[in-house]
């Protein structure tokens, strides 16, 4: 991913209109190829006894769960966080209780010893991985992310300044955003920044990577069970993380923008989920042209 990355700035045309423009590439480069990358892997995430017998538990309860709406999505839906509750609530294991503090801080990015840690959790959650896809695209979606903080930090804010207009476009982007999907109190815009950046930096390196592995032909394929199309498929994957009951009604303002407007900032910035929903020039999500990128050929 960090080569696909370098290669994405490489191709950034105001990284090389000069030779300062030649010489900041050239140090974005180098930052992205040095980074490390660190996971906490320890007895706990070794132990095949406890995981087999998490997962038998997790299995049990999820194929004997009869709650039913009639609706086949959302009986799967129900079920599985029905499923993973009672993991939860009727487990006193260590490692359980460490899985549910680390739910959300799954990965993070240190500019000080510019280094990626990843949490062993993270790499065993159900919803990282699906029997759709060969790869983890919800898992590589997480790491992009984490990766492009080493461009997008509030440690390195001259490096943001020179995004210029291209940071403009991402604020507004945003802003616009909120008012479009915002439940309630929404913040989204300058505030965010740091973030929003990686988001929509890390899902399209993500994106390229689906792409090459694939056909159109198996793009446009039906998935069983789910009556989308692959590539719409991969789309609910990788927005499914940020799956949450919003409460915006709060003042609970941090550098992060709300779950909602996370995914459908980034969606609406891609043409090519417009073309795989098949959106309307007057459909809030529609776009058919690349926009805000700060790196790549369309930058």
């Amino acid at each position: 991913m960090k080569s696909i990355m370098i290669k994405t700035v490489n191709e950034s045309k105001w990284l090389h209109s000069d030779d300062i423009s030649e010489f900041i590439n050239g140090k974005i480069r180098e930052r992205i190829e040095n980074i490390k990358i660190y996971q906490d892997f320890d007895h706990l995430d070794r132990n095949l006894t406890i995981l087999r017998k998490l997962n038998r538990d997790y299995t049990s309860f999820y194929f004997s769960n009869k709650r039913k709406t009639g609706v086949h999505k959302l009986d799967t839906f129900f079920r599985l966080t029905d499923a993973t509750l009672n993991l939860y609530e009727n487990s006193t294991n260590e490692y359980i209780l460490r899985v549910k503090y680390n739910f959300r801080l799954n990965a993070f990015y240190s500019p000080r010893s510019n280094s990626l840690v990843m949490f062993g959790p993270l790499l065993y959650r159900p919803a990282m991985s699906t029997e759709i896809f060969q790869e983890p695209y919800l898992l590589h979606s997480v790491i992009g992310h984490e990766l492009f903080h080493s461009l997008f930090v509030n440690d390195s804010p001259i490096l943001i300044d020179l995004y210029g207009h291209r940071r403009e476009c991402i604020e507004k982007h945003y802003e616009h955003t909120c008012s479009t999907f915002g439940m309630g109190y929404c913040w989204s815009g300058n505030f965010t920044i740091t973030e929003d950046g990686p988001d929509i930096e890390g899902l399209r390196v993500v994106y390229d990577s689906f792409v090459k592995l694939h056909t159109p032909e198996k793009m446009s394929e039906i998935v069983n069970d789910l009556g989308t199309t692959f590539e719409q498929a991969f789309f609910y994957f990788v927005s499914s993380y940020w799956c949450e009951d919003h409460d915006q009604t709060s003042f609970d303002e941090n550098e992060h923008s709300p779950g909602n407007i996370r995914v459908n900032g980034v969606m609406s910035l891609m043409p090519e989920f417009s073309r795989a929903f098949g959106c309307k020039a007057n459909d809030p999500m529609f776009t058919e042209e690349q926009k805000c990128n700060v790196f790549g050929e369309h930058s």
